[in-house]
């Protein structure tokens, strides 16, 4: 499962999303493993895109992507409900 979450993760940053935000490199820093999803939503907010989802009844995952308007951006890893993985790809301090 996890190999798979960080092959979409890669894949993602070629994708484009209609959110902008400015997310950092310092919040996306407070992000750890373990966290729900609500809490990373207090620190990196609501506008985000929903990259991927897979329910198969077991280890439900989601993968949640801010965006930023410089083409930054921020990739979160959820399963059950929790922070597994998070990556960023040119996000400012």
């Amino acid at each position: 499962m996890r190999a798979m979450l960080f092959l979409i993760l890669g894949f993602t940053f070629g994708c484009s999303s209609a959110a902008n935000v400015n997310v950092t490199q310092s919040q996306l820093d407070q992000v750890k493993n373990g966290m729900s999803e609500t809490e990373v939503l207090e620190l990196l907010g609501e506008d985000f895109t929903v990259i991927m989802e897979l329910d198969l009844g077991k280890n439900p995952s989601r993968t949640l992507q801010w965006s930023n308007s410089d083409e930054s951006v921020a990739v979160v890893g959820f399963v059950n409900g929790k922070v597994e993985n998070k990556s960023s790809s040119m996000l400012p301090k």
